[in-house]
């Protein structure tokens, strides 16, 4: 029997953030309103380990975090630590939780060039915590490598940010879907950037989009790129997004069943046949604004 590792709301690599930090954690038994239902979404995360890992009893390298700050803009950050990194899951945790961080202690902007500035500048902390972490513990920084995804939504806008592979991806009208941000593979196969690596601020992607209407969001890492990416022609699978998102509106069990269930569907032996690595997926169903 497989010993499946699940993550749901709002763990990061499987240890909490403070109580102090100023976050509140999304209730795990209902859809979620933020700011007195002005802002509606329904959030379903789960992680699961490759089977690659499980055979060796390693632990996978993903980590995410979903939640919102006081004001109620959401966070959602997942990350993938590198294959080749000594510390790879220590790394992805670290980059998360440093991210998390810098979003909940800024001041969010307001024009789309504040935006993408304060967005490298988030990163740029994100280096110095990983930097600080392999001074501390005599590693090379690159022991921590990771990539890192995160979206944050307010009342107005839908923020993206990328470095490395993976995806995110945006329901453009009624039946397709498309990527919000770029993912950065190299010339080999599963070769990418990350957040340790030199060259890391000249491959960042980055979107920011002013929220008109409902829509939905989702954030994976590069283990389901094989089940929802039309590799050869780079665009998204739609129908793998719209059967999960059907299943995230109209599925009458609690968030915390939702994220047991999808965290089965990313351990069954129908994804595990396309795909050995491991698997983070946050699913984002944004309703309509209400007058506010």
């Amino acid at each position: 029997m497989l010993a499946i590792k699940y993550q749901c709301l709002p763990l990061v690599g499987g240890a909490l953030l403070t109580s102090k930090s100023k976050l509140k954690a999304l209730p795990k038994s209902k859809t979620v309103p933020y700011l007195d239902n002005n802002l509606l979404c329904t959030v379903v995360a789960a992680s699961a380990t490759g089977s690659q890992h499980i055979q060796h009893d390693e632990e996978g390298q993903d980590s995410f975090f979903v939640g919102s700050r006081l004001d109620g803009a959401l966070i959602a950050v997942a990350a993938d630590g590198a294959g080749s990194a000594q510390h790879g899951k220590e790394g992805s945790t670290l980059a998360v939780n440093a991210l998390v961080s810098s979003i909940v202690e800024a001041v969010l902007p307001v024009s789309d060039d504040d935006w993408h500035n304060t967005m490298l500048t988030w990163l740029e902390d994100v280096r110095y915590a990983l930097q600080a972490r392999a001074k501390s513990q005599d590693y090379s920084l690159y022991d921590l490598s990771s990539t890192l995804l995160a979206v944050i939504v307010t009342l107005t806008h839908i923020v993206a940010l990328q470095v490395g592979d993976g995806a995110i991806v945006i329901k453009e009208n009624k039946n397709d879907f498309v990527f919000a941000t770029h993912a950065f593979h190299g010339e080999y196969a599963g070769e990418t950037i990350f957040i340790t690596s030199d060259d890391y601020a000249s491959s960042v992607s980055t979107a920011i989009i002013t929220r008109q209407e409902k829509t939905d969001i989702a954030i994976m890492t590069d283990g389901l790129e094989s089940v929802a990416i039309e590799q050869k022609a780079n665009r998204v699978f739609a129908p793998f997004f719209t059967e999960l998102f059907h299943f995230v509106r109209t599925s009458d069990t609690s968030t915390q069943q939702k994220c047991l269930q999808l965290t089965d569907f990313l351990s069954s032996e129908r994804i595990n046949q396309r795909t050995n690595d491991d698997k983070t997926l946050i699913l984002v169903s944004l309703n309509i604004l209400k007058d506010i």
